[in-house]
C-alpha cells in the first residue's frame, strides 16, 4: 500500500503522474491534497468552523423564522450561477434564519423575472448585490418589468476578509450561535440550492463554487442595519446579542429607495 509521501497514480490511464502534477500546480497544495488524496480540510483551514452547530436536523426552513420576522435578500448575479438568497431576523430567541434559495445558469431576463418572483414572495425590507453596476441594471430590469424593488449596491474587494464585516464575521454570527438554520434530510449529493449552498459553507474556502456563500453575505449584509434584537431591553441582552448591535451598524452605499410603503415593519 503507498503512503502519502510516496505520491503514486493510482489510476494510470486517467491521471497519470504528468498530468497529475500539472493539476497540482494548477490548484495549488490544498486543492489537490482534498481532490485528489482524500487528505480533507482542518478544523483550522475552514473559514466556517462553528457552521454545523447552527444546522437544526429535520426542520423546515420556512418554518423556522415565522411568517411576520422581516426579510432580506442578497443576490450574486455574477458567479458560475445566480444565486438568491433570503434570510429572515428571528424575534424570539434573536436569530438570522436563511428561509430560502434559488440558484441557476440563468441569462438577465431569467434572471429579472426569478429576482421579482422572490420580491413578491418575500417582501424583504432590502435586497444587496454585487456592485453599483449590478444595482444600477437590475433596478432598470425591474422597472422595466413594472417592480420596484429597494436596490442597493454592495462593494465587496478587500470587504470580503474584513473581521468585522466579511465573511469572517459570520463565522463570529456562527460560533455566538446567531443563526438557525433548518437542515432537511436530503440525500447524499443533492443538487438542490439549500445542500449545495450548506456544502459550500463547509468546503469554504476550497468547494468548487462560492455562489451561495457570497449570496448568504450579501443578505446578511443587507439586514445588518436592523438590530438583531427586537423589543427586548438593553439590560437583558447577552453578551453577544449587544456585541452584534454595536458591530453591525449600516453603511449605506448607493441606495434606491423605493417611493410605496411597506407595512409597519417594513421602511
Amino acid at each position: 500500500m503507498p503512503t502519502h509521501t510516496e505520491r503514486i497514480p493510482l489510476w494510470e490511464p486517467k491521471w497519470s503522474k504528468e498530468s497529475l502534477t500539472t493539476k497540482r500546480r494548477a490548484v495549488g497544495e490544498r486543492a489537490f491534497n482534498r481532490g485528489f488524496r482524500q487528505m480533507a480540510l482542518s478544523d483550522e483551514e475552514k473559514t466556517f468552523r462553528s457552521f454545523d452547530q447552527c444546522l437544526i436536523k429535520g426542520a423546515k426552513p420556512s418554518e423556522l423564522a415565522g411568517p411576520d420576522a422581516p426579510r432580506f435578500m442578497g443576490v450574486d448575479p455574477f458567479g458560475q450561477h445566480v444565486v438568491i438568497f433570503v434570510l429572515a431576523l428571528k424575534k424570539d430567541p434573536p436569530r438570522r434564519v436563511p428561509v430560502a434559495i434559488y440558484r441557476g445558469s440563468w441569462g438577465p431576463a431569467e434572471t429579472v423575472r426569478h429576482i421579482v418572483e422572490a420580491y413578491r414572495q418575500h417582501l424583504p425590507q432590502v435586497m444587496k448585490v454585487e456592485n453599483v453596476a449590478a444595482q444600477e441594471a437590475i433596478v432598470q430590469w425591474c422597472q422595466e418589468k413594472g417592480e420596484v424593488i429597494p436596490i442597493e449596491g454592495f462593494m465587496t474587494g478587500k470587504q470580503k476578509a474584513d473581521p468585522e464585516i466579511g465573511l469572517p464575521s459570520l463565522e463570529v454570527e456562527f460560533e455566538n450561535g446567531s443563526w438557525e438554520v433548518g437542515c432537511e434530510e436530503h440525500e447524499y449529493g443533492c443538487p438542490c440550492a439549500w445542500c449545495i449552498w450548506i456544502a459550500e459553507m463547509r468546503g469554504h474556502p476550497l468547494h468548487p463554487t462560492q455562489d451561495c456563500v457570497m449570496a448568504c453575505w450579501f443578505a446578511r449584509e443587507a439586514a445588518r442595519g436592523t438590530p438583531l434584537v427586537v423589543g427586548i431591553e438593553q439590560e437583558n441582552q447577552s453578551a453577544a446579542d449587544k456585541d452584534l448591535q454595536n458591530i453591525y451598524r449600516p453603511e449605506r452605499s448607493s441606495v434606491y429607495v423605493p417611493e410605496r410603503r411597506f407595512g409597519p415593519w417594513r421602511r
